[in-house]
């Protein structure tokens, strides 16, 4: 055997290293397809974050954002945000205007949709207008009716 390097190859060193390469390059893929995985995760939760944010819903892009560069102190900070959001009635019901808000925004761009929501709101007036009237009717008959009113006399 002749020195390479300083070094002896036998056959048992050749192996030796064949089969430390191969083990590298194995568990190298696996992490690499592992972590492709995760960064392909992470990646969609940016873009719902910021298909979200667009859309106005803005209690979800800041969590998806924190899990997204692995931020799980932050995340759970806007997870206790979102849970006193939602368990306040009055903030919870602000963050559902601003969303409805920004919803008839985005809808009433659209021709179609602006003229479904005009539709809508008309068929919505008729309807209040019949209640209204059979409301004011009860209350007519129920005026002149003696007794009728609750108090027995």
């Amino acid at each position: 055997m002749t020195p390479v390097l300083g070094l002896v190859l036998t056959m048992s060193t050749v192996y030796t290293c064949l089969i430390t390469f191969l083990a590298f390059a194995a568990i190298a893929i696996v992490l690499f397809n592992w972590d492709t995985k995760i960064e392909k995760r992470r990646k969609h939760a940016i873009d719902i974050a910021d298909k979200c944010r667009e859309e106005g819903f803005e209690i979800m892009p800041d969590i998806l954002r924190c899990y997204a560069v692995g931020d799980y102190s932050g995340l759970y900070d806007e997870i206790k945000g979102a849970y006193k959001i939602f368990g306040n009635d009055k903030l919870r019901r602000q963050t559902f205007f601003d969303f409805l808000e920004r919803q008839l925004e985005i809808s009433l761009k659209d021709p179609e949709r602006r003229a479904a929501i005009y539709k809508a709101v008309e068929q919505r007036k008729l309807i209040d207008q019949a209640e209204d009237a059979a409301a004011a009717e009860r209350a007519r008959l129920t005026a002149s009716v003696p007794g009728a009113a609750g108090t027995i006399s």
